[in-house]
């Protein structure tokens, strides 16, 4: 994801998405939008940020930025951790396992997402997929150009007590779905 303007008056909502790969190059926001409200709540974003050079009508909320951050003034930005590329990795969040927790501890690193999120439900009225994590988190090897979507079963962020801050609610183990339908064949 890189280089996104936006510049329309409307409502926008970016929610659970693991934006990676960007080269430096996050979400550009037009703060001259007329209006433009946009909500940014429960996303990873790795290697660039979110923001304009000025102040802007962003709500913000449970968001990581390895990295990158926010840029500019936005209406409000609440419960975002930033950490570096190093302070992910410790905590176990790498692109080899899609930047989602690997324990509900984060192998022992602070600040840890788990758990420490304002819970959005009341927000689930108007954006319904809100309550649930991502399903995929699709990798792009440079080595032979694939890409690759493992498919697992949404997570439901829980009705009361606090969310997961970033894309992915903790639910142990955080594996992808083993695949169906598969058949042997000798050689």
């Amino acid at each position: 994801m890189g280089g996104n303007e936006h510049r329309l008056s409307q409502t926008d909502y970016h929610f659970n998405n693991v934006v990676y790969d960007t080269i430096g190059q996050g979400w550009d926001v037009d703060p001259t939008g007329g209006g433009t409200n946009m909500y940014f709540y429960n996303n990873t974003i790795v290697g660039g940020g979110v923001g304009a050079s000025a102040s802007w009508e962003g709500v913000l909320n449970n968001n990581i930025f390895i990295k990158g951050g926010v840029t500019g003034s936005p209406k409000s930005n609440s419960n975002a951790i930033n950490w570096t590329t190093t302070q992910a990795g410790n905590a176990g969040f790498t692109a080899a396992n899609n930047y989602a927790p690997t324990s509900s501890n984060c192998n022992g690193n602070s600040p840890c997402p788990v758990g420490a999120g304002a819970n959005l439900t009341s927000a689930c009225t108007t954006v319904s997929a809100l309550c649930k994590d991502t399903t995929d988190a699709c990798r792009y090897n440079i080595s032979d150009h694939t890409v690759t979507c493992p498919a697992r079963t949404t997570v439901a962020r829980p009705s009361s007590g606090a969310w997961d801050i970033a894309a992915y609610q903790y639910n142990a183990p955080r594996q992808p779905n083993p695949p169906t339908n598969l058949t042997a064949t000798a050689h």
